[in-house]
């Protein structure tokens, strides 16, 4: 839940100086009511930087509780974003699959036509630390979800080597949000819920203020 600041000062003025102050605020709420939200200047790549330095501290440190060790074995072989990877999948002949990760949605860097988004350089770096090439994992089928998506993309959790899903890892780090795919929860879908509230109390990531500020879709500052 974001704070909401409200500003107040003591009147020392005459009652004709205080009329003018009056004025002249209401005239200020008048113009800043008309602020469009897409046009507020984003974050500065020094702010970025350094929530990035304590988010990735958040991740190394923190410690979600252990996912089901259902799944699928399989190995990474390349992480595209915070939320997509290929994987090969063992028992399969070696096939390579493209993997979108149920339940979260971390900012852009791959989308055609599309500039890179607020704090997605820092969640891809994110993911690639949590699964580099060669990184066991598992991959979970979600019930209550599709098998693929509209691109052929294999749909899945991605337990990590220590049993703690991807997901709620990111989510809390603030890399990435939790996403409800046509108003259909995921398995995972409190879990996830809870570590983005808490990511939200902490000011994590692309939650800080100095960052995104929860918009995860701005244009990121230049490098």
């Amino acid at each position: 839940m974001r704070s909401e600041m409200r500003w107040s000062s003591p009147v020392w003025v005459t009652s004709t100086a205080a009329l003018l102050a009056v004025a002249l605020g209401l005239a200020g709420c008048a113009a800043s009511s008309n602020v469009d939200p897409a046009a507020t200047p984003g974050p500065t790549s020094a702010s970025v930087a350094a929530a990035a330095a304590t988010a990735t501290t958040d991740t190394a440190t923190s410690g979600p509780t252990s996912a089901s060790t259902d799944g699928n074995p399989a190995v990474v072989t390349r992480v595209v974003d915070g939320d997509t990877i290929h994987a090969l999948l063992d028992g399969t002949g070696g096939t390579d699959e493209k993997v979108r990760i149920i339940g979260l949605d971390s900012p852009e860097t791959n989308r055609p036509d599309t500039p890179v988004e607020c704090f997605a350089r820092e969640a891809t770096a994110a993911a690639e630390r949590l699964l580099p090439i060669g990184t066991p994992i598992r991959l979970q089928a979600d019930p209550t979800q599709d098998s693929r998506d509209r691109y052929d993309r294999l749909l899945a959790h991605v337990i990590l080597p220590d049993g703690r899903l991807f997901a709620e890892v990111m989510i809390e780090a603030g890399f990435a949000t939790h996403y409800v795919y046509d108003n259909v929860p995921s398995i995972y879908a409190d879990r996830l819920s809870a570590a983005q509230d808490r990511a939200i109390a902490a000011e994590s990531g692309l939650w800080s203020p100095a960052t995104c500020a929860g918009h995860g879709h701005w244009v990121s500052p230049t490098p």
